[in-house]
């Protein structure tokens, strides 16, 4: 069996948009300040990734345990009101998630 074409992980897109760049360089460095941003500079995301964005956003911002849940529910389990019955605690979880 033959393979034919580019070797695994070249990355034409990204190679052409760097010939591409360095061909508007030249251009933009004959400004008084080569790095300042033209005007016509700039960056749109897509919905899925503003999405996307807002989401890590929101996980990074939630702690990863929340202590208070942890000791409610071991306040509930000490008093016996919790951890006995399985089936109580699945439906009391239900119950809870339906009326939120």
């Amino acid at each position: 069996m033959k393979i034919e074409g580019l070797p695994p992980n070249v990355d034409v897109e990204s190679s052409n948009r760097l010939d591409r760049t360095a061909e508007i360089r030249p251009a933009v460095a004959s400004g008084s300040d080569a790095s300042a941003p033209s005007s016509a500079d700039r960056v749109q995301l897509s919905p899925e990734a503003e999405l996307l964005k807002a989401a890590t956003d929101a996980a990074n911002r939630t702690p990863a345990v929340r202590q208070d849940v942890v000791d409610r529910a071991r306040a509930l389990m000490d008093r016996g009101q919790i951890g006995a019955d399985p089936l109580t605690l699945a439906d009391a979880l239900i119950s809870r998630w339906m009326d939120s």
